[in-house]
């Protein structure tokens, strides 16, 4: 199992993202910050709970894997909102406020309810046929003319 990246440059860790995750897990955010760029580094749950002890604030393993979980969990969060706000930016715009909304959720399950009225609707095949001017076809097959014998 990967790591979680530090959240910056540099090995720099995002304040916001700590503060969030010490508050989810309450835990505190200095234990939480040195921990999240350890893994950044590329340590282990293991590894650090074992001989990071002081530097992660006696933080054990099953509290390293929560932090690690957790900034995972907020780094899609952020990547799948980006993605949608391209998406509804790129289409037809932004319905007013919207961005706000999404820019504010706080979990995927809340942002997937916003998304959904604005998400593209599939093609049904027949859609795609008519669109190819197969509607005339289609009507002479399923309607015969009168004078065309059935077989």
């Amino acid at each position: 199992m990967g790591s979680v990246a530090a959240g910056g440059v540099g090995g720099m860790v995002d304040q916001e993202l700590v503060e969030r995750v010490a508050a989810e897990l309450d835990l505190p955010a200095e234990a939480v910050a040195a921990t999240v760029a350890l893994l950044g580094e590329g340590g282990t749950a293991p590894f650090l709970a074992r001989y990071r002890r002081e530097r992660t604030g006696g933080l054990n393993e099953r509290q390293i894997r929560a932090v690690d979980r957790c900034c995972r969990e907020h780094h899609a969060l952020a990547r799948r909102k980006a993605k949608i706000l391209r998406q509804l930016e790129g289409r037809d715009g932004l319905p007013a406020g919207l961005r706000e909304r999404i820019e504010g959720c706080a979990d995927r399950f809340e942002l997937e309810d916003l998304y959904q009225p604005h998400r593209p609707r599939g093609r049904t095949p027949g859609a795609l046929a008519r669109d190819r001017g197969l509607e005339p076809l289609a009507d002479a097959l399923v309607h015969p003319p009168p004078d065309v014998p059935a077989s």
